[in-house]
């Protein structure tokens, strides 16, 4: 797995945000910013991928409890809850006007 800490600048996600605003990323980039990072498998993007393909759409995405997505691998197997402080206001920052 690369880990997009290796990726070029101009094509990581966080730097786009900056560079270009919200409306220049995919849903999933979106959402590979606000979870910050991946895990021992997977990217950040790879986890917004598999999140976004097994619900569909941003709205079925927001409407899942924290506790439910904190257990959720890439893969779609039930883990252990992740060691990172959920924030109820994660989904917030993504919002499109």
């Amino acid at each position: 797995m690369s880990t997009i800490a290796n990726w070029p600048v101009t094509e990581r996600p966080r730097e786009r945000l900056f560079a270009h605003g919200a409306a220049a990323l995919t849903d999933a980039e979106l959402i590979a910013v606000v979870l910050g990072a991946g895990h021992a498998r997977a990217s950040a993007l790879d986890v917004a991928r598999d999140l976004l393909g097994r619900h569909r759409s941003l709205s079925a995405l927001f409407g899942e409890s924290l506790a439910s997505l904190a257990v959720r691998t890439a893969s779609g197997r039930r883990g252990q809850p992740s060691s990172r402080p959920a924030s109820s206001s994660r989904g917030d920052c993504c919002a499109r006007k």
